[in-house]
């Protein structure tokens, strides 16, 4: 068979990218190995989004342990458009409270959250009981 040098990498990108831009980034790094270092038979490029979810998630958990009335975060989704981060948070609450106290907790944990750097807009959804399998997921 012969001796073959074969590359294996990842890459990561930001998480505001489509796929097909990643894709063609990945493919010009690819290319760009395969020109540089003719020793080199192959390359497989792996595209990684940037850990940005991780990190927002841990500043939005870190503001709504502020607030008393959520007694944990089960869900926490991003979306990332146009360089502006939109997300998604589900909440649980006391079951036996109002639900017009429910609503002013959601408020003030739209409020909060909405005032993280680079989070442009919040929505909350309420849980009124927490399951089992969701106590893991607590703030």
């Amino acid at each position: 068979m012969g001796p073959y040098i074969l590359v294996d990498l990842h890459i990561k990108v930001k998480n505001s990218l489509s796929v097909s831009v990643a894709h063609q980034i990945a493919e010009r790094v690819r290319l760009s190995i395969l020109k540089d270092l003719p020793a080199v038979n192959e390359v497989l490029v792996h595209v990684d989004p940037e850990d940005v979810q991780e990190e927002i998630e841990k500043e939005i958990r870190e503001e709504l342990r502020t607030i008393p009335e959520i007694k944990s975060i089960t869900h926490v989704m991003c979306h990332f458009l146009e360089k502006r981060i939109s997300v998604q948070i589900d909440i649980v609450v006391n079951p036996d409270i109002y639900v017009f106290e429910a609503t002013k907790t959601a408020k003030e944990a739209q409020s909060q959250v909405e005032k993280i750097s680079d989070i442009h807009s919040a929505d909350i959804h309420l849980e009124l009981e927490c399951h089992q399998e969701k106590t893991d997921n607590l703030i």
